[in-house]
């Protein structure tokens, strides 16, 4: 199908012009080792410049097999191995190995607390953990020593300031195995309206073509240089970023932290053409005053992806950065993108849409309760096939026939419409998922844990729209009989048990919830009543 060609119901076939690929992660290394071995492939950009180290694609090459040849020679093929790391440089030496040697890499957001930790690796039935023992003041070291007692399956453990040993101690006739392009590469973990965290299983050949996919459509050329403000654990930056930087023979500048300045800086000391962010961060890079003294005239496009990008944010990208724009809906169970807008697009569909869908990739509305297909510009539930649909969720057949039916179609939860140029526009979501600052929280899952406190009757978890982070995360209590708030002590009580960016950082209280006729609270009908002042703030955490 053509773009010109109008939709007359809420279906649009996949354009199949472009190629797919058909790699693993690792034949692609070596492809494009043989073509450019002394082009720069990874830089880890510390904000010291003369700590920062740097690897061409012939010394990654020569790392990841390394590794690779270590890891088999400890693990079985199609084995699992946890990494939990912020951004660092053996996060991606550890990730292209293990792709060489046919090993599932299990990725753990560093910002997690221990029970969520050890439910990640117990249900991920991983074998081996690699953390970094000096994030946080070693913190994870702390949290790692406290849970290994209780998982018997968890037979290695790596502090990463181990690793270089554990690397060198490869033996070099240790032999790599071939591995197929639709082979496991990655366990990703995604929550659910349940409250229990899902391993989303990730292929190779999958992440190859989205990464290239998606950067092609952000106008990441061969040889382009990426600046990479998000962390690697999630699918957007790990696929956009470290497999999309290879697979466009370009160079991955891998940040270990967000800073504003250092971005920047970065910017116009490495000629970066392409800037991968969220709304979040968009604000914070265009609120400084470097941004008046730098050099960024090489940056040819800024990707913004992790919710719903105003329009306002759209056109002082392009005018503060003098570039194009794009932004996309995508989710970890289909490797990354999947619906993208294209630069050249008018601010009005950057903003108010989401694009296209990418190449290979079928779209469809239909309406949740008929299944049936909507009219064009009618709301109802987005659907997804192709390529990039997950091989399913790890050891839960159930929770895989509920999102992917017969034919083959994954559904998102996401409540959309398509009009008859083919842009989709995000309405809502089935799933009561809140976006704050390209991190996703799921109620559920923080519910279950307020919901443990012996002061709290009931509990309600929400999102509110907010200026800065995109949704603020929101909890609305009922106390048992008798009991006084004190919501800093039920915020503190959060904080020790999950995710800082899960915890609900502003309070409100109520008597009784907005109900349905079969006694469901009315989510809708509570943020109503906050936008008309019905229920008033309680107490908001302090900034921090």
């Amino acid at each position: 199908m053509t773009t010109q060609s109008l939709l007359t119901e809420s279906y649009r076939p996949a354009d199949t012009e472009a190629e797919l690929l058909d790699l693993a992660i690792g034949e692609l290394l070596d492809q494009v080792a043989d073509e450019i071995p002394d082009t720069i492939a990874v830089i880890e950009a510390v904000p010291d410049p003369e700590a920062r180290r740097s690897w061409t694609y012939r010394e990654l090459r020569e790392r990841a097999r390394q590794a690779g040849r270590a890891l088999a020679a400890r693990f079985p093929q199609g084995s699992h191995v946890a990494i939990w790391s912020p951004n660092r440089l053996e996060f991606e030496h550890l990730q292209l190995g293990a792709a060489y040697a046919g090993i599932v890499v299990v990725l753990v957001n560093p910002a997690l607390k221990a029970p969520e930790v050890a439910y990640i690796l117990e249900q991920s039935k991983s074998t081996a953990l690699f953390y970094d023992d000096t994030h946080l003041d070693g913190q994870l070291a702390t949290i790692a020593n406290s849970i290994i007692p209780s998982l018997p399956r968890l037979t290695t453990v790596v502090p990463l300031s181990e690793w270089p040993a554990f690397v060198v101690s490869a033996d070099e006739a240790t032999p790599l195995p071939v591995v197929a392009p639709d082979a496991i590469a990655q366990i990703q973990y995604t929550s659910g309206t349940t409250g229990f965290p899902k391993g989303v299983l990730l292929r190779h050949s999958a992440l190859i073509n989205n990464g290239n996919l998606s950067d092609a459509r952000s106008l990441v050329d061969q040889g382009g240089v990426l600046i990479n403000t998000l962390p690697v654990f999630h699918v957007g930056a790990g696929t956009l970023m470290v497999i999309g930087a290879i697979v466009r023979r370009g160079t991955h500048v891998l940040m270990t932290r967000f800073d504003p300045a250092l971005t920047l800086a970065l910017i116009e000391e490495y000629r970066g053409t392409m800037l991968i962010s969220v709304p979040t961060v968009m604000h914070m890079v265009l609120e400084h005053p470097d941004l008046a003294t730098r050099d960024i005239s090489s940056l040819r496009s800024v990707f913004c992806g992790g919710g719903n990008v105003p329009e306002s944010v759209v056109e002082r990208v392009k005018a503060g950065f003098g570039c194009f724009f794009t932004n996309g809906f995508g989710m970890t169970e289909a490797h990354g993108t999947t619906i993208q807008t294209s630069t050249d697009d008018s601010t009005e569909d950057q903003a108010l849409t989401v694009g296209r869908p990418l190449p290979h990739i079928e779209v469809k509305i239909i309406d949740p309760a008929t299944q049936k297909l909507v009219s064009i510009d009618e709301t109802g539930e987005i659907c997804l096939r192709g390529y990039v649909i997950m091989a399913g969720y790890f050891d839960n057949p159930e929770a895989t026939s509920a999102a992917i039916d017969s034919e083959g179609w994954f559904h998102t939860g996401d409540l959309g419409s398509i009009d008859a140029r083919g842009y989709v526009r995000m309405r809502a979501r089935l799933k009561d998922m809140i976006i704050r600052g390209g991190e996703n929280v799921y109620p559920a899952e923080v519910e279950n844990v307020i919901a443990a406190h012996p002061d709290i009757h009931t509990i309600q978890v929400i999102g509110i729209d907010d200026e800065k982070w995109g949704e603020q995360v929101v909890a609305v209590v009922r106390l048992q009989e008798g009991v006084e708030p004190d919501d800093s002590a039920l915020y503190e009580y959060c904080r020790e048990r999950m995710a800082g960016f899960k915890v609900p950082r502003v309070w409100y209280h109520t008597a009784d919830f907005p109900m349905t006729a079969s006694n469901k609270i009315q989510k809708f009908a509570l943020k109503q009543q906050i936008a008309d002042g019905v229920l008033l703030e309680s107490w908001r955490a302090p900034s921090r």
